[in-house]
C-alpha cells in the first residue's frame, strides 16, 4: 500500500472523527461511513487500498476487531428493554435476516 493510499485512510479517519458528534443521532454509522469510504477509495482509483485485504495477517486483525465489536455490543443490550420491545428484534430476525441471505445471495 502506498504512502497516499495511508494519508487518504488517516484523512477519512480523521474527517469522521471530526464530525462524529454532529452525526451520533443521524443514519449515518461508523461502518457504514466507512463502506461508502471504501468505495470512494476503489472509484478514484485507489485500489491497492483493496488489495492488502487479501493478507492473512490484515483478515485475521479484521475478524478479531468484528468479534470484538460484536460482543461488546452484546454486553450493553439492556435484558428488561429487549424484554418489553421484543417486536423489533424478532422481526428483523424472521423478516430481515432471511431477506438479506436471499438477496446477498441472488447479488453474489
Amino acid at each position: 500500500m502506498g504512502h497516499f493510499s495511508l494519508i487518504l485512510i488517516a484523512l477519512g479517519i480523521l474527517v469522521f472523527s471530526l464530525f462524529s458528534g454532529r452525526l451520533k443521532n443521524s443514519i449515518l454509522t461508523l461502518p457504514l461511513a466507512f463502506v461508502l469510504f471504501g468505495f470512494a477509495l476503489n472509484l478514484f482509483g485507489q485500489s491497492d487500498v483493496v488489495d492488502v485485504l487479501e493478507h492473512p495477517a490484515i483478515r485475521t486483525l479484521f475478524e478479531s476487531t468484528l468479534i470484538l465489536i460484536l460482543f461488546s455490543d452484546a454486553s450493553r443490550i439492556d435484558l428488561r428493554q429487549l424484554k418489553r420491545e421484543h417486536n423489533l428484534p424478532i422481526r428483523m430476525l424472521v423478516v430481515g435476516l432471511p431477506f438479506t441471505i436471499f438477496a446477498g445471495a441472488l447479488i453474489g
